[in-house]
Parts: structure tokens; C-alpha cells; sequence
């Protein structure tokens, strides 16, 4: 799996998760908070919510290899990879309206909505395993048009495995020896 397949399966999974829960005006994309901090405040923009996914870190925790034999003989190398992405969620909302969903609240319904049970399931199908959501973290600034702004965030620690295959040289008799310890 390459990085990207792995970012556009857990974009699908936070889309599929929040459309379930009946919220329909979001956009989910893989980038940085925009220079131009609008967000839709000022009523005019069709879309709420938008949640912002980029890479933290990205290593690896080991690697395997397999050999195929046969007509031409192969070999594909293992690489478990693990990636921590931060999940940004800036949303507008009606401060008057008691009922109203504050960013904070819509960070909270992304960060649950991945520890679902179904969510977690719906990655594994993917190879994709969520090995930590972290704490919702409230982060405040002043926007461009100088209006304080709430946009929390959270991190996600995914596991997945990549691999590369290549034609290798034939082998006759393959030996072992220990060179030290």
C-alpha cells in the first residue's frame, strides 16, 4: 500500500463516519490549513465544516522478505510503516444558537467517530490499523480577517504494510553462517 492509498482510505472512512451520522456540509481534504483562514463564517459558504489531514512523523517498524520461485524467481520485500497524521477541524457556527456544535464539538465527533468500532473494522478491511487516536487538543488564533478562531485538532497513529517485488537471481544452494554475536 502506498502512503496515498492509505490517506485516501481514511479520508473515505472519516466521510462514510460522518455522513452516517447525518452531517452533510463538510469537506475532508489532505493539506494545511489554508494561509486564507476562512472557514465559512461569514455565511455565504455552503460548507461548515472542513477537516484538514496532514503527516506528522512516518517510520517504519520492520521489514520481511519472501522469495517466489517458478519461472521467474522473485522476491518481495515487507515494510510495516507506521504514520501520525493530524486530523485539524475548523468549523462555523451560530454562537447564539444554544444547540449549535462548536469546533470543539465537531473534533469530538470525528475523534469518537474513528473509535468506532466500525470505523476501526472498515480501516482493518483497508490494512489499515489505527493503533492510537490521541486527545482532542483546542487550538485558538486570529484569522485573516482578525476574528479569533477555534480549529482543535487531534493525532491519529495508523500501522500499515507496504511492499516492493523484484526479479532476483536464481539460487542454487543457499548456506548459513554465524559471524558473530
Amino acid at each position: 500500500m502506498t502512503d496515498n492509498q492509505m490517506m485516501i482510505a481514511l479520508i473515505a472512512e472519516i466521510e462514510r463516519q460522518l455522513t452516517l451520522v447525518g452531517v452533510t456540509d463538510f469537506e475532508v481534504g489532505r493539506n494545511h490549513q489554508p494561509t486564507n483562514q476562512y472557514t465559512g463564517a461569514d455565511g455565504d459558504d455552503t460548507v461548515k465544516t472542513r477537516v484538514f489531514l496532514y503527516a506528522i512523523t512516518k517510520g517504519s517498524d520492520g521489514h520481511g522478505r519472501n522469495y517466489q520461485t517458478g519461472a521467474e524467481f522473485k522476491r518481495t520485500d515487507f515494510i510495516q510503516k507506521h504514520k501520525s497524521i493530524q486530523i485539524s477541524v475548523a468549523h462555523s457556527f451560530d454562537f447564539t444558537d444554544v444547540n449549535a456544535r462548536t469546533p470543539e464539538d465537531m473534533t469530538d465527533l470525528i475523534h469518537d467517530l474513528l473509535n468506532s468500532p466500525d470505523a476501526i473494522q472498515s480501516l482493518r478491511d483497508d490494512k489499515i490499523f489505527l493503533q492510537n487516536v490521541g486527545d482532542v487538543r483546542p487550538v485558538f488564533f486570529t484569522n485573516d480577517k482578525d476574528r479569533f478562531e477555534s480549529m482543535p485538532n487531534f493525532d491519529v497513529l495508523v500501522n500499515y504494510s507496504s511492499s516492493i517485488t523484484k526479479a532476483a537471481n536464481y539460487v542454487d544452494v543457499g548456506g548459513c553462517v554465524v559471524e558473530g554475536v
